[in-house]
C-alpha cells in the first residue's frame, strides 16, 4: 500500500481484484506508537460472473408431435435453476409471460412477488 500525505491527512489506496468476498482489517499506532483502535471493513463483494439460469419442465410425456410441435396430455411445470455465487432472493426479477400457438396471450399467476421470496427458493 503507498500512502501520501498532507499535513495531518494521510491517504492509502488499496486495490482489491478478483472475484472473492472480502474484509479489510487494519491495525496502526500513530507517531508516538500508541496503538490506535483497529479498523475492519463490512464485507467487499466482487461479483464480475453473471449467474446461469435454467429452465427445467417436469412433464416430459408427449402425447403427440405434429409438425414439430410437442403436445402434452398433462399440465406443465416449469423448475427455475439459478447458479450464483452470491444469489439472493431478494435480487430476483422475474416476467413470466405464456402464449398459445397463435401467439395469443395465455393468463398465468404473477410469479415475481412468489420468486422474490427467499423461503421459495432451495439451496443445492
Amino acid at each position: 500500500m503507498t500512502w501520501s500525505g498532507q499535513g495531518d491527512r494521510w491517504t492509502g489506496m488499496l486495490t482489491i481484484s478478483g472475484d472473492g468476498e472480502y474484509i479489510v482489517t487494519m491495525s496502526y499506532t500513530d507517531r508516538s506508537g500508541n496503538p490506535m483502535m483497529d479498523y475492519q471493513s463490512e464485507k467487499i463483494v466482487i461479483d464480475t460472473v453473471a449467474p446461469v439460469i435454467q429452465v427445467n419442465y417436469q412433464n416430459q410425456n408427449v402425447a403427440n408431435v405434429i409438425d414439430g410441435v410437442k403436445y402434452y396430455n398433462a399440465a406443465q411445470t416449469a423448475t427455475i435453476s439459478i447458479t450464483d455465487q452470491n444469489f439472493r432472493a431478494d435480487d430476483v426479477v422475474a416476467t413470466v409471460r405464456a402464449v398459445d400457438a397463435e401467439d395469443n396471450p395465455v393468463v398465468v399467476s404473477d410469479y415475481a412477488a412468489y420468486l422474490a421470496n427467499r423461503e421459495n427458493w432451495q439451496k443445492w
